[in-house]
């Protein structure tokens, strides 16, 4: 048949995605939503994604039940690229408190202000840790991070404690500094104080020494 011909130059009908898999077009989706908030804001539909995309409105909602389930791929797009940051800054190093201690400064001090979470909290009443805490999936991905760093330092925690614990107990620590309940949450330096005084002897077998203690003149 010749290429010329009508039915092998007809588009329509074609697989979404342009025979890519699920999770390839879902991926293309997120990033022309993402493209959309970051020069529009949060004033876009979704028929703005889908043609940012080159797709139509049903293609998107085949992926996405609507804006709120957008916002959230989006939003676990951005945690992505975050998480992998902090396994390309943190991990390398064997010392679990400096693990711990640094993983929070970077949710308190870089997390806090990305643009596009920040953007796409800016409805919620506590921003990014609305974001966070209200969605199951962005939630997950936090524990998840920590429940396999420390199952690969168990030996490091407390006797009977169980990973999956410690990742939801360290994802209620950075819902705090978020929320700005500690005061200087928002200061490298104050992060570390609280997270050596008080978080790192709940989970650490032999957690370092604290120096002043936290508050103090």
């Amino acid at each position: 048949m010749s290429i010329n011909s009508p039915r092998s130059s007809r588009r329509r009908g074609r697989p979404s995605g342009g025979g890519n898999t699920p999770e390839q077009a879902r991926r293309q989706l997120v990033d022309a939503a993402e493209s959309c908030f970051a020069e529009r804001g949060l004033d876009i539909t979704m028929a703005d994604v889908a043609r940012r995309a080159g797709v139509t409105r049903a293609v998107l909602y085949r992926h996405f039940d609507g804006r709120d389930d957008l916002v959230i791929g989006v939003a676990a797009q951005v945690m992505d690229r975050h998480v992998a940051q902090v396994i390309s800054d943190i991990t390398p190093t064997d010392d679990v408190a400096d693990l711990i201690s640094g993983s929070l400064v970077y949710v308190a001090t870089v997390v806090r202000r990305d643009p596009i979470l920040v953007l796409l909290s800016s409805g919620s009443e506590h921003g990014v840790a609305s974001l966070l805490a209200n969605s199951p999936l962005l939630s997950d991905m936090v524990t998840g991070l920590y429940e396999q760093v420390f199952a690969l330092f168990s030996d490091r925690l407390r006797g009977g404690l169980v990973p999956g614990d410690v990742g939801r107990f360290i994802l209620g620590v950075a819902l705090a500094l978020l929320l700005d309940v500690i005061p200087g949450a928002d200061d490298p330096d104050t992060v570390r104080r609280y997270v050596a005084t008080f978080v790192l002897p709940a989970i650490v077998a032999s957690p370092p020494a604290v120096g002043p203690v936290f508050g103090s003149d």
